[in-house]
């Protein structure tokens, strides 16, 4: 009997529509307007990766919100708990941090930044395609692109691409070093970063009584310098579909 070897199988792909679906197709057209048309199957797999993960980040920035303005709106139960113990705190002279951390905004902080990592990574993706080259993901803060730039003679606009990944820099070293801390902390959260944080002493102490007395999660995106998470995240979002939409120009762009 003669065995026949099937062809693989096609693959038909759907992803569920978001209510907001229009909205991500307006915010992220100047990437995906960008790119040639092709009837090449992995390139096509590439781009549905690409505008699926940013589906999937802009799930994550407005569940971040939306569990951001419910915490703010009803309260934390954990902190009406305990208000009792902290009006009758003996403070002996001395000044404490109060420190709130909500598990859904940690989690969701987790989640988004390791969605940038993955969509670099599949941003990269499309350079391998255009140029030969195997780099497969965003790596050392984009210093392996920056090499493979200089080696590959395929790309001809060299000066340009190198002087875009220099230029941001400091924004893929952000994602980088913020993704690793959340995904990789060892010990407990610096003061004043992630959480809802209240400094309390003997006069303050009574003047806590909601969560909206307390300061907003922060931070840290340099030494010393801190930023709300909340429109962090927006900002990181916002830069990240710019980073995208000048990286495709670049790939496929044939000027020096």
């Amino acid at each position: 009997m003669t065995k026949h070897r099937l062809p693989p199988a096609g693959r038909i792909i759907l992803i569920q529509s978001l209510p907001w679906e229009k909205e991500i197709h307006e915010e992220t057209r100047s990437i995906f307007d960008r790119l040639p048309d092709t009837d090449d199957q992995k390139f096509h797999n590439m781009i549905t990766n690409l505008f699926l993960s940013f589906k999937k980040l802009s799930v994550i920035l407005k569940r971040y919100q939306k569990h951001y303005k419910k915490l703010l709106d009803d309260g934390s139960s954990e902190l009406e708990h305990y208000l009792p113990e902290i009006h009758s705190l003996d403070c002996q002279g001395r000044s404490y941090v109060l420190e709130l951390y909500d598990p859904f905004l940690l989690t969701d902080l987790e989640v988004f930044f390791t969605g940038v990592k993955t969509t670099l990574d599949i941003l990269v993706q499309f350079f391998d395609y255009k140029y030969r080259s195997n780099l497969g993901k965003f790596s050392k803060k984009g210093k392996s692109l920056l090499n493979e730039i200089k080696r590959n003679k395929k790309v001809i606009n060299k000066t340009q691409f190198s002087d875009f990944i220099n230029q941001n820099s400091s924004f893929l070293s952000e994602v980088k070093t913020f993704r690793d801390k959340v995904t990789h902390y060892s010990s407990l959260m610096p003061k004043k970063t992630l959480s809802f944080h209240y400094m309390l002493d003997e006069t303050s102490k009574s003047k806590l009584t909601r969560i909206n007395d307390m300061l907003e999660p922060l931070i840290e995106i340099k030494e010393g310098q801190f930023t709300g998470t909340k429109q962090y995240l927006s900002d990181v979002y916002k830069k990240t579909i710019d980073f995208c939409a000048e990286f495709v120009t670049l790939c496929y762009s044939n000027t020096d």
